[in-house]
């Protein structure tokens, strides 16, 4: 017998839809497939159909759910007020409650193992940043190694990993009101340039960034793929760690930033919780609220800006960015066609759904291209990765953050 609890709590999540079809054109997977059933409303229609007993858990209906991205353009633009991602999270947990056993191995090692235990994912990206440096990598590249494992595709989806890491050990930077940096599993390991300058960028605007030690992984991906216990766990764990206080916490990965303020929700019977969510700041959502120590310098760059689906959809952030870059002196900033429509890499989307999350990136990356940018932003490191892979060399792909300690470090 199949426990239908998480499914069942969102019923009343499901009623609300009344299938207007506001949804349709800004959801990916129906934007690419013209099928309603890879479309949020399809979707609602058989989780309803579940809970309501008329339709059995089939590997069909399965299929169709698990293709969704969870990237939240449904939730924006729906005038009912349906939530998608807690009705997707609800369906994986449910699917991962009635099979525990038969739980993927690599799925465990990479949700448990991996990303629950960020000593474990430094080793595997030191060891990334040795296939890089070594000449494996090159050899695998001009040998045809990688075509013959069917890997080259997945192989372009990788940064190139630096020399050091961001272990957060407490260290500040800057003075003024301490600012508490997310440091995040991907983000301190193969962007973690990228959070040194969030540590520069957030002291040259008046405040001392600190990388709190003692923090974990946000357990985005863990609660994503159903297994919401590990998510759970992780969430206690950076609730310890960043303490009860009033501190602002900055993040500057969008994925992480939205499940960081879905802690309240995922421990709802934890009081801290609700408050550690209400901290928490988007790096460019707390830039924006402040002001800088000293005038930008002139960059003369004209660049397009990519908006991840957790900061656009999820969490509603869409003018800061835009905002802060026109601040800018001589950096023209150019918008691309279909903003709400995802890039297709959704945690490991790209991963596990390489074809559509192929298509996805083709059609983000020709708008990117029309634009006539040198250079495109982003601040989400998945996204970094999948438009990276599929622009041409001439157009630069650079995190936001990248761009402001350009023009704002002294």
């Amino acid at each position: 017998m199949v426990d239908l609890a998480p499914l069942q709590s969102e019923y009343d999540n499901m009623l609300r839809c009344i299938r207007c079809a506001a949804c349709l054109t800004s959801c990916p997977t129906y934007v690419v497939s013209q099928k309603e059933e890879e479309g949020p409303r399809g979707r609602i229609a058989i989780m309803r159909a579940i809970v309501e007993g008329q339709l059995d858990i089939t590997p069909d209906a399965v299929t169709h759910l698990d293709n969704c991205l969870l990237c939240e353009a449904c939730t924006q633009v729906c005038p009912s007020g349906v939530e998608m991602e807690r009705m997707g999270i609800a369906f994986r947990d449910t699917i991962a409650q009635q099979t525990p056993g038969k739980q993927q191995l690599a799925a465990r090692v990479a949700f448990g193992w991996l990303f629950g235990d960020l000593g474990h994912f430094r080793t595997l990206a030191r060891l990334m940043w040795l296939y890089q440096r070594s000449g494996a990598q090159w050899l695998g590249q001009h040998l045809g190694i990688l075509r013959l494992l069917r890997l080259a595709e997945m192989e372009r989806l990788l940064p190139k990993v630096p020399n050091r890491f961001v272990i957060p050990r407490g260290q500040t930077l800057g003075s003024g009101p301490t600012a508490k940096v997310f440091a995040g599993c991907i983000m301190s390991t193969a962007f973690a340039p990228t959070t040194e300058a969030t540590a520069r960028v957030v002291a040259a605007f008046g405040s001392t960034a600190e990388f709190t030690r003692a923090q974990v992984c946000c357990g985005a991906l863990q609660a994503h793929s159903g297994d919401l216990p590990r998510a759970r766990e992780l969430a206690r764990q950076n609730l310890q760690a960043f303490g009860d206080g009033d501190e602002p916490i900055i993040v500057n990965a969008a994925g992480c930033g939205a499940m960081l303020k879905h802690y309240g929700k995922l421990l709802p019977e934890d009081p801290r919780a609700g408050r550690f969510a209400r901290r928490v700041r988007d790096v460019s959502e707390f830039l924006a609220s402040c002001q800088p120590k000293h005038a930008p310098r002139a960059l003369d760059l004209t660049v397009a800006i990519q908006d991840p689906c957790h900061l656009l959809n999820a969490q509603r952030i869409f003018a800061q960015p835009r905002e802060l870059l026109r601040a800018i002196p001589g950096l023209k900033l150019v918008e691309i066609a279909e903003p709400e429509v995802c890039c297709g890499s959704a945690g490991i989307y790209n991963v596990t759904h390489s074809e559509i999350a192929g298509e996805l990136q083709q059609r983000k990356c020709a708008n990117i291209a029309a634009t006539g940018c040198e250079v495109v932003v982003t601040g989400n490191p998945g996204c970094w990765c999948q438009i990276q892979a599929g622009l041409p060399s001439h157009i630069q792909v650079r995190h936001v953050v990248d761009v402001l300690d350009e023009a704002y470090a002294k």
